[in-house]
């Protein structure tokens, strides 16, 4: 508050004689409540408590106190579960040019076959029938076996020069070109996931896969009849 006679009056009345001694012994008062005030106990402040928990180390159990390491003790039918789930999960998986298989189709309509050799010997087959267009452009992508005896016969509806390649396809497999009379006129090999195409250099209106060197062992070649009993 600025200076002015008012408060220049109230300060001379704080000071009167009557008024010195209650300060004084006030005054008194206030410093020996200090000085017990000085000699009282001061309280030391708590460290914090931290209430994160270090995760442990994968593999250990550590204990805080003795830093004392504890190899964790390990499942083995965990460990047995984790590897065929893992096993599992790598065969279905599914990639573009490579590496892996990819679910194959269920089982076509299949009916007998035979080929009959130059030198008159008969080799009895059961193939698989591929004969729409997504069943011929699935054909033998993500199989995992083709036994003997067996494979995958694409007919076409015209005779030409479709050309095969192995996207998807795990096995190694051999193609017979077929043409309309029955003859074989090329065997070719094909190797697992390739993308190099494959057709013979005259038009055919049939084609057998089979798994990689099943004709060479039954000693089938070009000039050799294929002939589907069951169409």
């Amino acid at each position: 508050m600025p200076f002015s006679k008012k408060s220049s009056k109230r300060f001379s009345r704080l000071y009167s004689p009557s008024f010195s001694i209650t300060f004084f012994i006030v005054s008194v008062l206030a410093t020996l409540l200090a000085a017990c005030g000085d000699t009282a106990p001061t309280a030391t402040p708590s460290a914090p408590i931290s209430t994160t928990t270090p995760a442990p180390t994968s593999g250990a159990t550590t204990t805080a106190a003795s830093q004392v390491t504890t190899a964790a003790p390990t499942n083995p039918a965990l460990a047995t579960t984790n590897a065929a789930t893992t096993s599992a999960a790598t065969t279905s998986a599914t990639t573009a040019s490579g590496g892996q298989a990819t679910p194959g189709q269920p089982r076509l309509k299949t009916s007998p076959a035979y080929i009959k050799k130059a030198n008159g010997e008969i080799i009895q087959m059961s193939v698989e029938l591929a004969l729409t267009n997504d069943e011929q452009e699935t054909g033998l992508m993500g199989r995992l076996s083709v036994p003997d005896e067996t494979g995958m016969l694409f007919v076409f509806g015209k005779s030409g020069r479709v050309a095969f390649w192995m996207k998807d396809t795990p096995l190694a497999l051999s193609i017979a070109f077929i043409t309309e009379d029955n003859q074989i006129i090329d065997i070719q090999d094909m190797e697992p996931y390739s993308l190099d195409t494959h057709q013979p250099n005259q038009d055919y209106k049939s084609a057998l896969e089979v798994a990689k060197g099943y004709f060479a062992k039954r000693g089938v070649k070009p000039g050799d009849t294929f002939v589907l009993i069951n169409l």
